[in-house]
């Protein structure tokens, strides 16, 4: 305490060190601060007893900073309340904000006249009411902006006004809503390349841009004189909240999903609602409806199913003037996942339809009814970890959007962006476990059980919000991702304290460059080859690096365009270097894109000088042949066989190949003059020429029958040669061997021409 360190800090900081999968809580004992102001610390531990240890913490010089007699674990406190998992967007005031000279920028709304490019380009997203034309046009803008070469140090500036509430907590602009969710899903694929910027109605760009791109923040709305950014933060709730559902209610539920049914059986058995209007587009045909209600009505609640599509206000006209509600809960929604470069309009409208367009019309069409609550599903996406979501993300940030106008309105709305759900429930049924594990480690996402989930749903009513997360969050999990090279997300950084480990993220680039600068090529690159396998690691969920392959593909590794994008980024936040977003399809195994790397620090990390002597040959001196490989006619497949053959004084001329698809029967003539005929029906052929092991080299099934059947001998009888030698061909990449080829110089000859050997 007397160097403001105490030992919950300590906790923070060195528990993943201790102990990563460990969740209790550390027990600190015979604790001794030596220095504080070190940037970096070296750990070492020992035993000390049973599950206890000794820990003493160096800096860099040498000098400790930290001693512990014995560190051990305390029992792990009781599970807390499920509304701590309930959270809230907290819009926090930044303060100290710098005066920055505004940069020079230019406003677009394309990219198609952008010749001199400023250090920052503006493109306002405001004033248009239908999210899906307003988030389209965005969306053109963005793809543009990141497949376009030289725009790297330029930043683009994405402007709203009133998408957020402002400090009256208003929103004036909630189609604009989606253009957030659209480009908070970027912004988490390519980081430092965009920002969003919200401006009151009448708020001057000029005046602000310098101060908003020095924060560094990639979210920031300037209402008045304030700066503000998004944060999570534990939800407050509020005493005596009113009933929103009781026996007197009359719930229309849309969406027949699991979720849907969900929430049905919930507030009949948790609420005591006894009337329900349930709707799907499919109605009581869809999957276990009839089962759904057979439960409800053997709990005394009367359950109308009706058919309809959200999206059709007429429809949803009709269902309301015949079934009016007092609270209505909509659940529906269909995922889609795909990086920002892969979106389009249509696959945003996909998505539109049943989230923004059917909420607007229930908006709508119910603000003659005095309604209790008035509920949507939204996703966590809409807030973050929205990477490879886009279109999902945009979707329901518009709905996120729509609460907070009716709020202003003075009408009920809330917005629930939930977290996982577990693997059997709802459009999370679909997820495979390596997008689960990323959202996991990167956002501290656990799934959660619907029991959990139904007591977030209940402990969201008694609050006074627009827009709440429920979500199991591993906040020590993100600490432990970020201490071992991630990023907090922005949104979490009020909730995961990260200390000195942000800021020294510059110091981390150069500290690279330094320790390659010493070593020789050969040990810069396996340096960096550890770098990338253990990066490779990190994205992937293994346990440590030493699971990955240094010369496996990485689209045989299980790599898609999302963890690739991912890769780069951590790559790039190590190696402080402009990585493509192509980088894993342009460099396809870890040793290539290690190699590239260090190709690419270059001056950064130059080599130590390695004298180099350099002998000559003499002209009579032997050449040394360590390795052979041959394919000729006669079904000679390597050395051996030709010496047989040569032996055996065999003949290597046979009949035309059965699996070429010539036609045998035609193609002779014993007539030279006749075009397009053999006069000969036998030659010198590799029969087995079409017998060629794709996957072992890497190549897919269509790429090799689209490859020059001569090029696929090349690679069989290159990698043949190597094998002769004795030494293991992959150990070989990088370093200053030669395959040298002899081959007879041929090419395809036309119908009718002739040919001279």
């Amino acid at each position: 305490a007397k160097f403001g360190l105490h030992p919950a800090l300590l906790d923070a900081a060195l528990h993943p060190l201790l102990r990563p999968d460990n969740e209790q809580p550390l027990d600190w004992n015979g604790l001794a601060l030596h220095a504080v102001g070190a940037s970096a610390l070296r750990v070492r531990l020992a035993p000390a007893g049973t599950d206890v240890v000794s820990l003493a913490a160096a800096d860099e010089t040498g000098g400790l900073v930290v001693t512990a007699t014995s560190v051990g674990f305390r029992p792990l406190p009781a599970v807390a309340e499920s509304s701590d998992s309930l959270f809230q967007v907290d819009w926090t005031e930044l303060t100290d904000v710098a005066q920055v000279p505004t940069p020079s920028w230019v406003a677009i709304d394309d990219l198609d006249g952008l010749t001199d490019v400023p250090p920052a380009v503006v493109l306002e997203a405001a004033g248009e009411d239908d999210a899906l034309a307003l988030t389209s046009r965005v969306l053109e803008v963005v793809q543009a902006w990141l497949s376009r070469s030289g725009l790297e140090d330029s930043r683009l500036v994405v402007v709203t006004r009133g998408a957020v509430p402002g400090s009256d907590g208003v929103v004036t602009d909630p189609a604009a809503g989606a253009v957030w969710g659209l480009v908070r899903a970027a912004q988490g694929e390519n980081p430092d390349r965009i920002t969003l910027l919200d401006l009151d109605s009448d708020g001057d760009i000029a005046q602000v841009l310098g101060s908003v791109l020095a924060t560094g923040e990639p979210q920031v709305a300037v209402h008045g004189a304030s700066f503000a950014v998004p944060r999570l933060a534990r939800a407050t709730r509020i005493a005596d909240a009113p009933a929103a559902f009781g026996p007197d209610s009359t719930v229309l539920i849309s969406g027949l999903g699991a979720l849907g049914g969900l929430v049905a059986r919930h507030v009949v058995a948790r609420h005591g609602v006894r009337r329900l209007v349930l709707t799907s587009r499919r109605g009581s045909a869809a999957d276990g409806v009839a089962e759904l209600v057979a439960e409800l009505n053997e709990q005394g609640a009367d359950v109308t199913v009706v058919a309809c599509d959200m999206a059709d206000r007429d429809q949803v006209a009709a269902l309301v003037a015949e079934y009016p509600p007092t609270a209505v809960v909509h659940t529906a929604g269909v995922i889609d996942a795909g990086v920002i470069e892969t979106l389009t309009r249509e696959r945003l409208a996909r998505v539109f339809a049943p989230k923004i367009d059917a909420v607007r019309h229930l908006d709508e069409l119910t603000r003659d009814l005095e309604l209790s609550a008035f509920i949507v599903y939204s996703s966590v996406s809409s807030v973050f970890m929205g990477s490879g979501s886009g279109s999902y993300a945009a979707g329901n940030a518009g709905l996120d959007g729509l609460m907070a106008r009716r709020r202003t309105l003075g009408l009920p709305g809330l917005a629930l962006a939930w977290g996982l759900w577990d693997q059997s429930t709802g459009m999370a049924a679909g997820m495979d476990e390596q997008t689960r594990n990323r959202m996991n480690r990167r956002g501290g996402l656990q799934p959660m059980s619907q029991a959990e989930g139904m007591e977030l749903f209940d402990a969201a009513l008694d609050t006074n919000q627009a827009l709440l997360v429920p979500a199991k969050l591993d906040l020590r999990g993100v600490r432990a991702d970020a201490s071992a090279g991630g990023v907090v997300p922005h949104m979490l950084r009020g909730l995961v304290r990260t200390g000195r480990q942000q800021a020294r993220s510059g110091e981390e680039r150069g500290g690279l460059a330094t320790q390659l600068a010493g070593l020789s090529a050969a040990d810069q690159l396996a340096q960096l080859l550890d770098l990338v396998r253990g990066q490779i690691a990190a994205v992937l969920g293994h346990a440590n690096a030493s699971a990955v392959r240094a010369d496996l593909a990485f689209k045989d590794a299980g790599f898609d365009s999302l963890t690739s994008v991912e890769l780069r980024n951590r790559l790039r936040a190590a190696t402080g270097l402009k990585l493509p977003a192509t980088l894993v399809f342009d460099h396809p195994t870890p040793q290539v894109l290690a190699r590239h790397l260090r190709d690419e620090l270059g001056d950064a990390a130059p080599a130590a000088v390695v004298a180099q002597t350099v002998a000559v040959a003499a002209p009579d001196e032997p050449i040394a042949i360590v390795g052979m490989a041959c394919r000729l006619p006669g079904g000679v497949a390597g050395p051996e066989d030709l010496w047989r053959l040569l032996a055996e004084r065999g003949d290597a001329v046979t009949e035309f190949p059965t699996d070429r698809g010539w036609d045998l029967e035609g193609l002779f003539d014993p007539d030279p003059a006749r075009p397009g005929k053999s006069y000969t029906n036998k030659g010198g052929f590799l029969h087995e020429a079409g017998l060629f092991d794709a996957g072992f080299f890497g190549i897919s099934p269509r790429e090799a029958l689209a490859m020059d059947p001569q090029q696929r001998l090349l690679l069989e009888t290159s990698w043949e040669a190597l094998e002769a030698t004795g030494v293991d061909a992959t150990s070989l990449k990088g370093s200053d061997v030669g395959v040298f080829t002899g081959v007879f110089g041929q090419g395809y000859v036309a119908p009718g021409a002739s040919v001279v050997t």
